[in-house]
């Protein structure tokens, strides 16, 4: 590793530090009482934006506000350090959300990037093997945030299979429905 791709790795992981020390409260909710999503997605199939199609006009009739965010397209929305620019995450970060899910199942930053710098009330992400890899031993490797970055959700969905979009969404619909109020 050259000494230039040293200093940037401990850019990112002191500016990662920091964004993770901000405090942040947790706070499950019942499926009917959320009235915000943030949704971060990675590269879309076809399958994967009928799916969000399907999941907005879901939550439309609901009621429920769905904004969504995706990797920058290009060089000019990230920084030196390749990290995206305030200016490309404002549109997203700007709001508070009452459910941010983190869809991104790579090994990328973005993700939890954009997890810590948006404000929200339960935090997602998740966890799988996947199928299509496999490590020298012959294990799957894992389709999640890295080690280190896994803390930083409030709710780890683990799965068993590749990750697909049109099963996640739902799985987590279902979580939250599950939610009863103690007093």
């Amino acid at each position: 590793m050259s000494l230039v791709d040293k200093i940037r790795e401990q850019h990112i992981d002191t500016v990662m530090q920091e964004l993770a020390a901000k405090p942040h409260r947790k706070r499950i909710m019942h499926l009917n009482d959320i009235g915000s999503i943030g949704l971060i997605v990675h590269c879309q199939t076809d399958r994967d934006t009928i799916t969000l199609s399907q999941f907005h006009t879901l939550l439309k009739k609901r009621g429920t506000t769905l904004r969504t965010i995706q990797p920058p397209a290009s060089e000019e929305q990230t920084d030196k350090y390749g990290l995206p620019k305030a200016e490309y995450l404002q549109p997203f970060t700007k709001y508070h959300y009452d459910l941010l899910i983190d869809a991104t199942t790579d090994d990328t930053l973005f993700g939890p990037y954009v997890t810590l710098n948006t404000s929200s009330n339960l935090r997602v992400g998740y966890c799988g093997k996947d199928p299509n890899t496999t490590l020298p031993n012959g294990l799957p490797t894992t389709a999640c945030p890295s080690r280190r970055y896994r803390d930083i959700y409030d709710l780890l969905i683990l799965g068993k299979e590749q990750f697909e979009l049109s099963r996640y969404l739902p799985n987590i619909l279902e979580y939250l429905v599950q939610i009863r109020k103690t007093e």
